[in-house]
Formats: structure tokens, C-alpha cells, sequence
């Protein structure tokens, strides 16, 4: 997936600015995924720094948790609904009959 960040907001902190970046998918501009917020303070090389490191963290877990659903979509399409449909009537057929 391919990724568009874009400047949200910029607040005052103190004496310093707060910025809010939102990790945008390419492909749906309007779909925003993660917001980020990093301190600026007039430091360029650092706050690309810091915005680097927290988008490439966004990124990774955005990353991982496709790859377990995935794994967890899986999983879920190899259960067979009818055998445990079957399996529970089984086991309720003696206490309905109760």
C-alpha cells in the first residue's frame, strides 16, 4: 500500500508547536488511517527526524496487523461451519429431548 502523509494541524505548545500529521492511503485520499503528533521547535533536521521515526512506526504497525488478519482470515476460512453446526446439534439433541 502506498501512503500520502499530510499536515493536519498546527497547535501552540508552550513555546514550542505541536503537529499533526495524518498517514493518508494513496489510493482513497479521503481515507485517513493514523494521526501522528510530533513537537516542532524550529529544529527542521529534528522534527523530520522525529516525524520519520513515528510514521515508519505507524506504517509497521499498520503493516503487521494486515498481515495477521490475514493470517486470522485464514485460519476462520478453513473452519467448517456445517460439521460444527452439526457437532453442536449432537450435542444438544439428548438435553432438548429432556
Amino acid at each position: 500500500m502506498a501512503y500520502i502523509f499530510k499536515l493536519d494541524t498546527v497547535s501552540p505548545d508552550g513555546d514550542n508547536h505541536a503537529a499533526y500529521v495524518q498517514l493518508v492511503d494513496a489510493a482513497a485520499p479521503d481515507k485517513v488511517i493514523a494521526n501522528i503528533c510530533v513537537p516542532y521547535a524550529s529544529d527542521d533536521v529534528k522534527f523530520a527526524a522525529d516525524l520519520e521515526s513515528k510514521m515508519k512506526a505507524a506504517i509497521a504497525k499498520l503493516e503487521l496487523n494486515k498481515s495477521v488478519s490475514t493470517k486470522i482470515a485464514s485460519v476462520i476460512s478453513a473452519i467448517d461451519p456445517a460439521k460444527i453446526t452439526s457437532d453442536a446439534i449432537k450435542i444438544l439433541t439428548p438435553i432438548i429431548k429432556e
